[in-house]
C-alpha cells in the first residue's frame, strides 16, 4: 500500500532521511523529537525505579514485622539478639531505599514542572497523574514501614518491663 503523504512530500522535495534526522546540509536536526524521545524514556526508567523502591520498602516493612513476632516468640536471649543484628542491616537499606526513591519522586515532578510549557497537554497530564500515584503509593507503603518500626519499637518496651514487673511482684 502506497503511503499518500510520502508521495507528497517527494514532489515537496523533502526526503523521508531528512525528515526524520534534518536536513544535513543545513545542520539542523529534528533534536526536539528526540529529546522528547530521551525524556520519555528516562522518566519511564524512574517511574520502575520508582516501583522498585516501593517494592523493597514493602518487604522491608513485613520483613520488620515478622522480626517482632519471631523475637516476642524467642525464648533464649542469643535468638533475641540474632534477630535484633538482622534487624540493623534491613533497617539501612530500607532507610536509603526510602531516600533514593524519594530523590526520584521529586526529580520526576521538577521535570514535569520543566516541561510544562514544551510538552503537549495530554503526555503533560499522563507524566504527572503517574507521578502523583507513585508518591501516594510511595507515601502509604511509608506509612506502613515506619508504622512496624513503631510496634517494634513498642513490643520491645514492653517486653523489657514485663520482667521487672514479674520480679517486683
Amino acid at each position: 500500500m502506497n503511503s499518500r503523504l510520502n508521495e507528497l512530500k517527494r514532489y515537496q522535495g523533502v526526503s523521508q532521511d531528512e525528515e526524520r534526522f534534518g536536513d544535513i546540509e543545513m545542520h539542523t536536526s529534528s533534536s526536539r523529537q528526540v529529546d522528547e524521545e530521551d525524556y520519555l524514556a528516562a522518566f519511564f526508567k524512574d517511574v520502575e525505579e520508582v516501583k522498585r523502591g516501593v517494592e523493597v520498602v514493602a518487604k522491608a516493612a513485613a520483613r520488620v514485622r515478622e522480626i517482632t513476632e519471631e523475637r516476642l516468640l524467642a525464648v533464649s536471649s542469643s535468638a533475641e539478639e540474632e534477630l535484633s543484628r538482622e534487624l540493623g542491616p534491613l533497617v539501612d537499606k530500607a532507610n536509603a531505599k526510602i531516600k533514593q526513591t524519594k530523590s526520584i519522586l521529586e526529580k520526576m515532578e521538577a521535570e514535569n514542572e520543566s516541561k510544562a510549557e514544551t510538552s503537549k497537554a495530554s503526555e503533560l497530564r499522563i507524566r504527572q497523574n503517574l507521578t502523583s500515584t507513585l508518591k501516594r503509593k510511595f507515601g502509604d507503603v511509608a506509612k506502613e514501614y515506619q508504622k512496624q518500626q513503631q510496634y517494634y519499637k513498642g513490643e520491645m518496651q514492653k517486653n523489657r518491663q514485663t520482667p521487672i514487673r514479674n520480679c517486683k511482684t
